[in-house]
């Protein structure tokens, strides 16, 4: 109970930082989106679109999702788009409040939170020292990359990315069924966070992969681990990616 306390209370003192970093936004939750460096506002308006068509779909139980009315006549058009579907959790807030400003800002304010937990988390593992590793978490949060992109909400979390890393460290120490499974887990949450985060990864991620692992890859049970991973984030991400894949087929893109 003391570590899920220190936690809660340490990804409280980061939501204060993203408040703080981001003001005057928590002022203006219920009638202002971030813009971030983008000199029109088409891109946040059309993400708040998007929660509110996650949302939608969520409480209408995902029928006709990827048929967004976004490109006339095209069918499975919600596929050409980055689609952040887990921004469906904010239905609840959406649906108490009836403002989508208030549930969009309220996801980017907790991104960024979970961005400083995640480094804190981090660069505990790393041996740095509790109070640097404070200040290593909020300097992640307030990355310049996100805040240069602020209104581009699908490139705030970076939280599933550090989770990853942090999964991969825990598997090469002790390969198992369980970190196997929260492996390919954590890759399946980070592309459903940013598609293009996971798309990203893919092709880098074998090279901390091995150096990590090293003499661990010579066993058949760490292969046999690796591809359960990789069945299970297949798994998890075929719903969206085969809508993807069929898209991508069917208008040769």
């Amino acid at each position: 109970m003391k570590r899920i306390a220190a936690n809660l209370a340490l990804l409280g003192l980061y939501l204060i930082l993203g408040v703080a970093a981001t003001w005057p936004l928590a002022a203006k939750i219920g009638t202002a989106l971030p813009q971030g460096t983008e000199p029109v506002a088409t891109v946040p308006l059309f993400n708040a679109w998007t929660v509110w068509w996650n949302c939608h779909c969520a409480s209408a139980m995902y029928d006709k999702y990827w048929d967004a009315p976004i490109i006339h006549p095209a069918e499975d058009a919600f596929a050409f788009s980055e689609p952040m579907p887990l921004t469906a959790l904010a239905l609840p807030l959406l649906a108490a409040t009836g403002n989508l400003a208030i549930a969009y800002n309220t996801l980017l304010l907790l991104a960024l939170a979970l961005n400083g937990w995640s480094g804190y988390h981090v660069a505990r593992r790393l041996g740095v020292e509790s109070w640097l590793a404070m200040a290593g978490g909020a300097m992640v949060e307030t990355i310049p990359f996100v805040f240069n992109e602020l209104g581009v909400l699908q490139l705030a979390p970076l939280f599933g990315i550090l989770g990853l890393w942090i999964c991969l460290d825990e598997f090469a120490q002790a390969p198992s069924l369980r970190w196997a499974g929260l492996l390919g887990g954590s890759f399946a949450l980070t592309y459903y966070l940013c598609t293009y985060y996971a798309l990203f990864l893919l092709p880098v991620l074998p090279i901390p992969a091995m150096w990590l692992l090293g003499r661990k890859l010579l066993a058949v049970r760490t292969w046999g681990m690796l591809l359960l991973s990789g069945v299970l984030a297949a798994t998890l991400m075929a719903p969206s990616l085969a809508a993807q894949l069929r898209v991508g087929r069917r208008y040769d893109v």
